[in-house]
């Protein structure tokens, strides 16, 4: 070790391993020496690869939900124009992946209550 360390005028950062001024590091009032253990361009680097990944999430979760979404109403439609709604309904639902079934089930069977309860509903104010 130098004798520059051993003063603390430097500090090696975790992630780059470089020897650096105390200057290009920041404060942290948790670690022993009061100095963060990872450089400020270290650090900017993992913030900016952070906040990238959680936008990517993000958009990620955005298409996932439209492409449910669509697919719902892909699937509502096709069932409003078929004579044999149960059959289509089958063959619709048997090409999804499992995790979406139970979902797009429920949904489904939600949105039949609702009709069924809209129909009744006119009915009764005839």
């Amino acid at each position: 070790m130098s004798t520059l360390q051993e003063t603390k005028l430097v500090k090696i950062c975790k992630t780059c391993k470089e020897e650096k001024p105390i200057f290009e590091f920041t404060k942290d009032k948790n670690e022993k020496d009061g100095i963060n253990k990872y450089c400020r361009v270290c650090t900017n680097e993992r913030t900016i690869r952070t906040k990238q990944s959680i936008v990517q999430n993000h958009i990620a979760m955005r298409v996932q939900l439209l492409s449910l979404t669509n697919s719902r109403v892909a699937l509502l439609k096709s069932l409003l124009n078929t004579d044999t709604p149960k059959k289509n309904l089958e063959e619709a639902v048997s090409s999804l992946p499992e995790a979406s079934k139970k979902r797009i089930c429920s949904f489904i069977l939600s949105e039949i209550n609702r009709l069924i309860e809209m129909t009744e509903d006119k009915l009764l104010k005839k």
